[in-house]
């Protein structure tokens, strides 16, 4: 039984960016034979505080290794804390226009990392102006 998060044999033209891998015991990424692969701003974390392994995988600038993406809770809800990591830290992908909700992307400055956008801003009510006091008579 294969525990990998992500494996390439023998392809061609593969792009791979934005992405969370999470315990993944034998390895995260595995490329073999696979020619044209572009990848980065890519984060795998194991929980267990173990290294992620990776396999044909060269470490980009942009990638997070051992990072905690801190999901609102590991395993159940994979959508990011404000303290996230993955927050702003993604690649700019026009194609890709929302998130896995359905949100536009990007939500703050830049891509998330990961399949949802976490919402930087809430929009607040402007405040009226040119209100005078009307004394009742």
């Amino acid at each position: 039984n294969k525990a990998w998060g992500i494996e390439l044999r023998g392809m061609d033209t593969v792009e791979l960016y934005n992405n969370i891998t999470v315990n993944f015991p034998q390895r995260h990424y595995y490329f073999s034979g696979s020619t044209n692969v572009r990848y980065d701003y890519n984060l795998m974390w194991n929980s267990n505080g173990s290294t992620p392994e990776l396999i044909g995988y060269t470490l980009q600038s942009h990638d997070k290794r051992g990072i905690d993406p801190k999901f609102v809770s590991n395993f159940s809800d994979l959508r990011p804390q404000a303290n996230s990591p993955a927050i702003d830290a993604g690649m700019t992908i026009t194609a890709v226009t929302d998130d896995y909700e359905g949100n536009p992307r990007p939500g703050g400055t830049q891509f998330d990392i990961g399949a949802y956008e976490y919402p930087t801003s809430t929009s607040s009510p402007t405040p009226p102006t040119g209100l005078r006091i009307v004394p009742l008579s």
